[in-house]
């Protein structure tokens, strides 16, 4: 049998050629990939911001890798300054993200003492709470939208919880303790 004539033999040089040939490109995307994977991680955790803007409501935003825009704003009804994260486009929050925040601002005195009383429930304390940020989600339709609160406490270290509110109603808390 004439080895040159076998179409077995020529499939098998073919698919070494398309290795030998293509490997280095794989390669080359796959570096490529992971360096900007490693740059994306080490700026998120370096504190290095990919972009900003000058929101008219938010103010000076800050665009992290993989953890969305975030700025620090005064929130007027408790007059303290807070951390503010959404999770928005490159472009920025949306109309609806921002109407949002303001009616949070608002609503603020009526919602507040639920918010309290679920968390009271949920350690079985009667502790005072604090809010030291609010996380915005995307999407528009229901106001979804997570505040995390801490106790401050003598005997123990500052304990956080999350409360997830729907439509002006406490959803859901965990803990970060």
């Amino acid at each position: 049998m004439n080895l040159a004539n076998d179409p077995k033999l020529w499939e098998v040089l073919g698919a070494i050629l398309i290795l030998v040939f293509a490997a280095p490109f794989v390669f080359l995307i796959y570096l490529a990939i992971r360096v900007c994977s490693c740059a994306s991680k080490e700026a998120a955790q370096s504190g290095k911001y990919v972009a900003a803007i000058d929101d008219p409501t938010f103010g000076d935003l800050r665009l992290f890798p993989d953890c969305g825009w975030e700025c620090e704003v005064l929130f007027s009804p408790i007059g303290e300054r807070i951390t503010v994260c959404i999770d928005a486009p490159r472009s920025g929050p949306t109309a609806s993200q921002r109407l949002l925040f303001k009616q949070i601002e608002q609503r603020w005195g009526d919602i507040f003492p639920e918010i309290s009383r679920a968390i009271a429930d949920y350690v079985g304390q009667n502790w005072t709470f604090h809010l030291c940020s609010i996380e915005i989600s995307a999407g528009d339709g229901l106001y979804n939208w997570t505040g995390q609160f801490t106790a401050n406490l003598e005997d123990v270290d500052d304990m956080g919880y999350f409360v997830d509110l729907v439509n002006w109603r406490v959803a859901g808390i965990s803990s970060a303790d």
